[in-house]
């Protein structure tokens, strides 16, 4: 009677942790975060595009922004004169995590856990690589003789980096060395770009033409060019998890969002702060201390239920 007493109690204990659990991992969002060209990063709704406050202030023309690796998962923000970290849950400022000395243009994080910048220097454009815990400076990791350089993004197939700007197309560099691997894209113009959930590279054009351009993953190869053809200013893209593209516009200041099969699906984000809109990125919080706990606590109990 005692046993299945005891029995009865840690079911219910668990069915109690569990249930606290779940209502912690869907309390957490996926929220998008859209940097203005004149200060500021704006913060919106993943699910709704409904704009939930403004995430960071008082910068100076931020251009990049990405949720970093580890168990912290740092927003990292860079801006004309350096990058800047950021808790996630609420935006609460951490001071200067990388003192660049020049404009950041974009920032990646490295398979191996490093960040890397795309630096505007004058007629040559800079990759650094960065300690991505410490912020310390390692060193160069690539140059590209011209003063275009848009965008840089780790493949999630090979690893490798891939770098977009207006005169060279998309270059890669192979991602232990820096070393340059060649064109990977010879059409000029571009901007931002991205590694969609097929595997294949999504290539923002902002010129006479403004577009998004779909090329093979592996060898570059042209697939549609254009994919989506689009209006005025897009600077750059992302995807959330269910496979749908969203396009930042610088003028108007605005995210429009379009399915997996390229068809335009409205306006998701515009107004609210945003002021000439360039980078945007989805971050996902993890579960919380709660969550954690209660995982933690349930496991326990079903490992003694057993004993």
């Amino acid at each position: 009677m005692l046993e299945s007493t005891r029995k009865w109690v840690v079911s219910m204990l668990v069915a109690v942790v569990c249930v606290l659990a779940a209502s912690q991992v869907k309390a957490a969002t996926v929220d998008l975060l859209v940097t203005s060209f004149f200060a500021q990063v704006e913060q919106f709704n993943g699910t709704t595009g409904a704009h939930v406050g403004r995430f960071a202030d008082g910068l100076f023309r931020p251009s990049s922004v990405i949720q970093g690796p580890g168990p912290n998962n740092y927003v990292f923000i860079g801006d004309q004169e350096g990058v800047y970290r950021y808790e996630k849950e609420d935006g609460t400022p951490l001071g200067l995590f990388s003192d660049t000395a020049a404009r950041v243009v974009d920032i990646a994080f490295g398979p191996d856990g490093n960040m890397y910048t795309a630096l505007a220097q004058g007629a040559t454009s800079f990759i650094h690589k960065w300690d991505g815990s410490t912020g310390a400076h390692i060193g160069t990791f690539a140059t590209l003789p011209f003063d275009s350089l848009q965008s840089i993004m780790f493949g999630l197939t090979d690893g490798n980096l891939y770098a977009s700007g207006g005169d060279f197309g998309v270059v890669k560099f192979d991602k232990t060395t820096g070393a340059n691997l060649g064109t990977f894209v010879g059409v000029l113009g571009s901007n931002g770009i991205a590694e969609g959930p097929d595997g294949h590279l999504y290539v923002v054009y902002a010129g006479d033409t403004p577009r998004i351009a779909r090329y093979h993953g592996t060898t570059g190869a042209v697939l549609n060019d254009p994919y989506i053809s689009l209006s005025s200013n897009p600077q750059r893209i992302t995807f959330d998890a269910a496979g749908n593209l969203y396009v930042s516009k610088f003028s108007p200041n605005s995210v429009e969002k379009y399915n997996s099969a390229g068809a335009f699906q409205g306006v998701f984000a515009s107004g609210n702060g945003i002021d000439g809109a360039i980078d945007i990125a989805f971050f996902f919080p993890e579960p919380g201390v709660l969550t954690l706990l209660t995982l933690g606590l349930a496991g326990g109990l079903m490992r003694r239920s057993r004993s």
